[in-house]
C-alpha cells in the first residue's frame, strides 16, 4: 500500500511537469538531504535506524545547440524531453556525499561507451546462448544514467513498443517491464521515493561518518 501511494505521487508530479523543470527543481533545493537507511543488520526498531546525510548535485553546462539537433534526428520524437534536457545540462553528478555521486547523469559524450558496455552484456552475459532474443531495441536505446559500481545503465527506449519509457538495461529489458512510464517519472522519483532510482542497485551507501 505504501508503495502505491508513493508510485501515484510520483505519477502525478511527473503529469504536472518536464523532465526539465523537474531537474530544475532538484538542482535548485536549498538544503538537500538523502535519508539513509542502515543494513537490515543494524536495525534498532528506533530513529536511528536512519541517516540524515547531506548531499549535492553538480550539474554540467549545456551541450552543444548543433549537437541536440543531430540527436533529435537521430533518436526521434521519443527523446525530444530528454534533449529538451541536455539542452540545458550536458549531464549531472546527483546525491554527491564525500565527492562521490549517489547517480550520475551521463554526458552525450559518454553514451557511446556506456551503450557498447550494454550489448556487450547482452550478448556475452544475458543472452550468450540465444543473442538472436536480444530486444531490437535494445542498440538504439540512450544510456543516460548510471550508479557507480553498477553493471547496469538507465536507457531511454526509443524504438518499439516501449519507445519513451524508462529501462534498466539487464533487470527490465530481460523481462520486457518498463521501470518508469517516462523520463519525468524518473526526475518525480528522485525528489518523493529517492530509492526507486539511487537504492535499486544496491550499491550506493552512505557510512555513519558523514
Amino acid at each position: 500500500t505504501r508503495e502505491d501511494a508513493f508510485a501515484s505521487k510520483v505519477a502525478a508530479l511527473a503529469a504536472s511537469r518536464t523532465p526539465v523543470q523537474l531537474l530544475d527543481e532538484l538542482l535548485s533545493h536549498r538544503n538537500p538531504r538523502i535519508r539513509a537507511q542502515l543494513p537490515d543488520d543494524q536495525h534498532t526498531g528506533t530513529p536511528s535506524d536512519w541517516l540524515e546525510v547531506p548531499v549535492v548535485h553538480r550539474p554540467n553546462a549545456p551541450a552543444d545547440a548543433t549537437r541536440i539537433a543531430r540527436l533529435a534526428t537521430e533518436y526521434g520524437p521519443a527523446a525530444e524531453s530528454l534533449l529538451e534536457l541536455y539542452a540545458k545540462h550536458n549531464g549531472a553528478e546527483l546525491f554527491v556525499a564525500k565527492g562521490e555521486p549517489g547517480f550520475v547523469l551521463l554526458p552525450i559524450e559518454a553514451w557511446p561507451e556506456h551503450i557498447a558496455d550494454v550489448m556487450d552484456w547482452a550478448r556475452q552475459v544475458t543472452w550468450q546462448d540465444e543473442p538472436e532474443e536480444i530486444p531490437g531495441y535494445l542498440e538504439s536505446s540512450i544510456p543516460f544514467g548510471h550508479i557507480p559500481g553498477d553493471s547496469e545503465r538507465w536507457l531511454l527506449i526509443t524504438q518499439g513498443e516501449h519507445a519513451g519509457k524508462v529501462m534498466l538495461s539487464d533487470s527490465d529489458v530481460s523481462v520486457e517491464e518498463p521501470r518508469f512510464a517516462s523520463l519525468a517519472e524518473v526526475f518525480a522519483a528522485m525528489m518523493v521515493d529517492v530509492k526507486r532510482v539511487v537504492g535499486c542497485g544496491g550499491y550506493v551507501s552512505y557510512g555513519p561518518g558523514l
